[in-house]
């Protein structure tokens, strides 16, 4: 079997493309009953089929895509494909630097997936359309529907991963979004869902991204925001309330979670009555 290559064309006549910062658009016509062998891109691929259909061959997984299909491929994933008449996909390929400044804002799934029926088909469709009508707006709404494209699909697959889980670890995020404001030991949980600690542990750490101290303490700050906001419950007491040992504890928390004091916060937010 003959080894992936780069291949950045071929099987496929490209009709139109658009480029700019770290971003190229490309409209392309596949030629009929053509095939590219086994190859890889340097940038991450989107593809949505306009019509006709694309076989692909990923991972093990052949699977023909049909129209309105947006197939998500990372850069360097080796894939082959055969182009079916009619063929002809709207292509995005993003490049490393803009993938990059794009994980500040949502962590993008960098695996394989086809997307039907979905917000991203919509937003992908959407792009279609800016790009076939440009004007001096439109290198502005590519960037910015490319924006929405990725942190929909983010959020797509977040979603998927915790529907994903085992039950006793979504009853484990439950109680804590219920009890945060309580003395949550690790051992009790760990009873409470039927599991060793140890491996409560690891699970929510490999599945959250946070260990469970973060994530009760993360709760707890979201809380103050709103409490803080909205009442005016001197700072002490609110530190109680929220579980903290003291008001000193609670401000070294809330201060690295937000950058800024519960008092300064509050002052910010118009209660400045009460420290």
């Amino acid at each position: 079997m003959q080894p992936p290559r780069r291949l950045e064309t071929g099987g496929v006549n490209i009709e139109a493309t658009s480029r700019q910062n770290g971003l190229c658009f490309a409209e392309t016509r596949c030629i009929a009953d053509s095939r590219m062998p086994s190859h890889f891109h340097a940038e991450a691929h989107l593809v949505l089929i306009l019509a006709g259909h694309v076989e692909l061959d990923c991972r093990k997984d052949r699977r023909r895509t049909a129209p309105g299909t947006l197939t998500f491929l990372p850069s360097g994933e080796p894939h082959a494909n055969r182009f079916y008449e009619g063929a002809r996909t709207f292509q995005a390929m993003i490049g490393t630097h803009w993938l990059g400044r794009l994980g500040q804002v949502a962590a993008p799934e960098l695996e394989p997936i086809d997307y039907q029926h979905r917000l991203p088909n919509w937003i992908a469709s959407r792009l279609y359309r800016e790009f076939q009508r440009p004007d001096d707006l439109t290198p502005l709404a590519l960037e910015g529907l490319m924006l929405e494209l990725m942190v929909a699909m983010s959020r797509d697959a977040a979603m998927i991963a915790v529907q994903n889980l085992p039950r006793w670890l979504r009853e484990a995020r439950d109680l804590l979004h219920a009890q945060f404001t309580e003395n949550i030991s690790l051992e009790g949980l760990a009873s409470t869902l039927g599991v060793h600690p140890a491996h409560l542990t690891r699970a929510f750490r490999q599945h959250y991204h946070t260990t469970i101290g973060d994530y009760v303490r993360r709760l707890r700050v979201e809380y103050a925001c709103h409490l803080l906001t909205t009442s005016e419950v001197p700072l002490a007491q609110l530190a109680l309330d929220l579980g903290f040992a003291d008001q000193g504890h609670f401000s070294r928390i809330f201060k690295s979670h937000t950058g800024m004091s519960p008092a300064a916060f509050r002052k910010v937010s118009g209660f400045a009555g009460l420290r």
